[in-house]
């Protein structure tokens, strides 16, 4: 994932999922208990019988209780739900270790921040620095990533937020994607 979009995602203010018992409560709270579908991706260009055509090439992705278009992608593209994205968290880590912190929406998809629950200090006794670790996991329907889950640390009170990052998995939104999420929670 290119850093503008992971900055773009991490500034955007989220609505805080703090308190959230499980998943299903968190996705409420954060207005992302929706799912998305595939539609035809229509041309400016009339056919035979004068429909207009659709592409061969792409296809549009909405969400299904607003019909918001989220992006056009290509024809192999297979949407992972929300719900699914909540789901590889609580099977990785548990409900019981995570603390959700915040989420929201950006740039045709969503992002969850958990909070884990030990933090440590960096410094000298009198100036030590707090440091929270984060999993965040992005989510986009516009083709322009994959579903990534990432380790962070997040410094307080500084300039440098998010002092390092490591993605833990990536999956791409396939036909392949259901068995690349098993595989990719198990390495979590």
């Amino acid at each position: 994932m290119n850093l503008e979009l992971r900055t773009s995602i991490i500034n955007t203010v989220g609505t805080s999922i703090t308190g959230a018992r499980n998943s299903q409560e968190a996705m409420q709270i954060a207005g992302l208990d929706y799912t998305v579908a595939l539609r035809p991706y229509f041309l400016n260009q009339i056919g035979s019988f004068g429909f207009r055509k659709t592409s061969n090439l792409k296809q549009a992705v909405i969400r299904t209780d607003t019909k918001e278009e989220l992006g056009g992608v290509g024809m192999k593209y297979k949407p992972i739900q929300p719900a699914q994205c909540f789901k590889i968290l609580d099977n990785a880590i548990g409900e019981e270790n995570i603390v959700y912190n915040q989420a929201g929406e950006a740039k045709g998809g969503f992002w969850i921040d958990m909070k884990l629950g030990t933090d440590f200090t960096v410094g000298p006794d009198e100036n030590n620095d707090k440091i929270e670790k984060h999993i965040i996991l992005i989510n986009t329907y516009d083709g322009s990533s994959s579903l990534g889950v990432y380790l962070i640390a997040s410094r307080l009170f500084c300039m440098n937020q998010l002092t390092g990052q490591s993605q833990m998995f990536k999956v791409r939104h396939t036909q392949n994607a259901d068995k690349r999420i098993e595989a990719g929670t198990a390495m979590i």
